[in-house]
């Protein structure tokens, strides 16, 4: 089975930048352009789309918990963003394009989640590099800017280090858009040097330098918010089982 896997709030993001530049007005018709684009040329026998939009309100997940944690994001633009959200949700339903949502985590925790429990030849679609701790070997990563398909056989020609050990770079050079601080002193090729030789080269580390790298490890691990807070599993579950209802 192959299926597509939409990082639908990250697009959205990208559409709304290119309307500003280009000077349109309307989201719906592009954002479904490019919708309909993936679609054609995956040619998917199933299309999750994994929107932001939260479905519990009033509680925080242990990453926003944090002080500093997205402090950094522009959020004048959230009202104009999210306007056309809904009107966007109702036509990708009546395409058959199946909305998954988290419950007090993030996107990036779903489509981990789904990547993990749906069988078959999975295709993320999105420009997040978080992604690419999710691809293996049922698991693909397409970049629509880039227009690359990254995955285990040639990830060492799109990025700096083999997808295993990929989690293990980023916590080490940080992620200055969520602001997570990378460990003082290494950059790109320290950096890629510590995570290639990571066994070793760990236990020379400071002690405070070993915590910021294992705080920065949970805070990026993908798979970490499940851990944290496993009642949303049960979310994601139900979310699937009311989809395949829908089917039917």
């Amino acid at each position: 089975m192959n299926i597509l896997i939409i990082d639908a709030t990250n697009l959205l993001y990208r559409i709304y930048h290119v309307l500003r530049v280009t000077g349109g007005q309307d989201m719906v018709p592009a954002y479904m352009r490019s919708i309909n684009k993936y679609v054609r040329d995956f040619a998917p026998d199933a299309t999750y789309a994994v929107s932001d939009k939260r479905l519990i309100k009033g509680q925080k997940n242990y990453r926003r918990q944090q002080a500093d944690y997205k402090q950094n994001r522009d959020c004048s633009m959230w009202e104009t963003v999210h306007a056309a959200e809904d009107e966007l949700e109702q036509v990708m339903q009546t395409q058959g394009i199946h909305m998954m949502y988290p419950g007090i985590l993030e996107a990036d925790d779903v489509i981990a989640f789904l990547c993990k429990h749906l069988t078959g030849r999975k295709t993320i679609v999105s420009t997040d590099n978080d992604m690419v701790q999710l691809i293996d070997e049922h698991t693909q990563l397409y970049s629509p800017i880039k227009k690359v398909t990254i995955d285990v056989h040639n990830c060492e020609q799109h990025l700096p280090v083999h997808v295993h050990k990929y989690l293990l770079y980023k916590s080490i050079l940080g992620d200055a858009s969520d602001c997570i601080k990378g460990l003082p002193g290494y950059g790109k090729v320290k950096a890629k040097r510590l995570a290639e030789n990571y066994a070793l080269e760990f236990p020379k580390l400071s002690a405070e330098l070993q915590q910021q790298q294992l705080h920065n490890m949970r805070m990026m691990n993908l798979n970490q918010g499940l851990v944290e807070h496993p009642q949303e599993r049960d979310c994601y579950v139900k979310q699937l089982e009311s989809l395949q209802l829908q089917t039917h």
